[in-house]
């Protein structure tokens, strides 16, 4: 009986956590110029925090016109870039997210297609959190939004 009891309670456990992940508003910010990745990249935000905010902009140049006049409130807890971009690529938003005091404590990470040593070595040295390959596949994409998920709800 007592046996029962325990699983009972871990089963219960384990489901508030899961329910607390689902329903965490996070609110985050994507910038990338391809269609596709943007829309792949929402749907799988979407899955994995329903209830979440995703601001989602075509160039980095208009994610940063953005986020100059936002609100301190209304402040995105991660940013994910794409390394290649027009106007302004994820490393320029990098060097002006380091001179904007306002924006320190937030998690910044880019992806790309290309997995150049330099180019990982540099955003990191820019204040990326991590520099992520973009994946092929639906699961290798929910992995990495799960895990920028995990980022804000420990900073959020």
């Amino acid at each position: 009986m007592f046996h029962r009891f325990n699983l009972i309670g871990k089963l219960f456990a384990i489901n508030r956590v899961i329910l607390w992940v689902m329903t965490k508003k996070i609110n985050f910010l994507l910038a990338d110029d391809d269609g596709d990745d943007r829309e792949m990249f929402e749907e799988a935000f979407k899955k994995i925090s329903p209830l979440g905010v995703l601001n989602i902009f075509t160039d980095g140049k208009k994610a940063v016109d953005y986020l100059s006049n936002c609100p301190d409130e209304e402040l995105p807890c991660g940013f994910i870039l794409d390394y290649n971009m027009p106007h302004m690529n994820g490393p320029q938003v990098l060097d002006w997210l380091c001179n904007q005091t306002r924006m320190i404590g937030i998690n910044k990470f880019i992806w790309s297609t290309d997995s150049r040593k330099d180019y990982v070595d540099g955003c990191l040295g820019k204040g990326a959190i991590e520099y992520f390959v973009k994946p092929n596949t639906i699961d290798g994409l929910s992995a990495i939004v799960k895990k920028i998920v995990d980022y804000c709800d420990t900073v959020c």
